[in-house]
C-alpha cells in the first residue's frame, strides 16, 4: 500500500481538480462531481468556497460555474510580466509564420512546466495550436527541449533531478539519459523537433 505524502492538503488538491474541470468545460455540480470522482456534497462545498475566494463564479440563471476573476488575473499577470519578451519576439514570430505557413508559439519555463505566452496561428484549416496559457510538463515536446537546452548545466541538472518524467503519450521521453541526449543535440543544432510526445 502506498504511503500518503506528508504535508499535502487534500482540500487544495480537490479544489485544483475542480478548477481544472471548470477550465475544460464541466460547469455543473453533477458533471464536476463525476469528473473529479468527488461526492456532490463535497463538490458543492468546495465550489462555494472557490466562489467566495474569487477563484470561481456561478451564473445565477444557469447555476453553472466558470473560472473566477482571480484566476484570470493570475493568467494575465504571467502575460504582463513577460510582455517585453512577447513584444520583442512578435516580429520574428510573424516572419516564421510567413516562411513556414505553420503555427508559431512562444513558451517560457515556470518551474517544471512550460507555458505558452504567445501564439500566432497558421492560416491552414488543419493546424497545430495550443493557445495562450497552455501549460505542459517541461520534459515534453520540442519547446520543452529548447527551454531545457538553454539552462546552465548546474541548473539543468537540478531541474532534471526534480522532473517526474511521466508519459503523456507512448512517445513521451521517460528515460533521463535519452532526454539529456536530446537536450545536448538541441544545444548543438539550435532547434528541436518532436513527434507526438
Amino acid at each position: 500500500m502506498k504511503k500518503p505524502e506528508t504535508g499535502i492538503v487534500n482540500s487544495i488538491l480537490r479544489a485544483s481538480k475542480i478548477l481544472s474541470c471548470i477550465s475544460q468545460g464541466s460547469n455543473g455540480v453533477g458533471a464536476i462531481s463525476k469528473d473529479t470522482l468527488l461526492s456532490k456534497g463535497t463538490t458543492h462545498r468546495l465550489l462555494k468556497s472557490l466562489v467566495r475566494g474569487g477563484l470561481a463564479i456561478q451564473d445565477p440563471v444557469s447555476e453553472k460555474y466558470f473560472l473566477g476573476p482571480i484566476v484570470l488575473q493570475w493568467l494575465s499577470n504571467i502575460m504582463i510580466c513577460h510582455q517585453i519578451l512577447t513584444l520583442c519576439s512578435l516580429g520574428e514570430m510573424r516572419k516564421l509564420v510567413a516562411e513556414t505557413q505553420e503555427t508559431v508559439l512562444l513558451h517560457i519555463r515556470l518551474g517544471l512546466q512550460r507555458v505558452c505566452i504567445e501564439e500566432i496561428e497558421s492560416q491552414h484549416n488543419i493546424k497545430y495550436t495550443n493557445g495562450r496559457g497552455f501549460v505542459a510538463p517541461l520534459h515534453t515536446g520540442a519547446a520543452g527541449k529548447v527551454l531545457l537546452s538553454e539552462l546552465k548545466r548546474g541548473e539543468r541538472e537540478m531541474v532534471l533531478d526534480k522532473l517526474d518524467l511521466f508519459p503523456i503519450t507512448d512517445k513521451t521521453i521517460t528515460d533521463k539519459k535519452k532526454l539529456v541526449a536530446e537536450i545536448d543535440k538541441v544545444r548543438k543544432l539550435g532547434y528541436a523537433t518532436s513527434f507526438g510526445e
